[in-house]
């Protein structure tokens, strides 16, 4: 097996994580590519309970993962965005309200 341990003083790579099947790959992929510790940051926009928490941050940490930090975003993601798309009943097709995917930007900016 080939030496992956990143340098002494390298400095981190910060990967935006989900914890899916591609951000879940990456970890490890990327501090062998890299030969880099991995910092993996989840922005939480709702929807993510304190035991989803845990599992995100165990499962970036098996996966490698130097540290995981998980950001609060929910209060500026309301603010910013999803107040906004309720107040202009704003819908995809006339029939789903248009939230999935609004969050990308503010996870973004985070």
């Amino acid at each position: 097996m080939p030496d992956t341990a990143a340098p002494t003083g390298a400095t981190p790579i910060v990967l935006a994580y989900s914890g899916g099947l591609d951000t879940s790959f990456l970890v490890p992929w990327l501090a062998e590519r890299h030969r880099r510790p991995v910092i993996t940051v989840t922005v939480d926009t709702g929807g993510i309970d304190a035991a989803a928490a845990r599992a995100l941050a165990a499962r970036s940490r098996a996966l490698g993962a130097l540290e995981h930090h998980q950001i609060d975003a929910r209060a500026d993601y309301f603010e910013q965005v999803l107040r906004f798309l309720i107040m202009g009943n704003v819908r995809r097709g006339q029939l789903y309200p248009l939230c999935v995917g609004a969050e990308r930007v503010m996870q973004a900016q985070t």
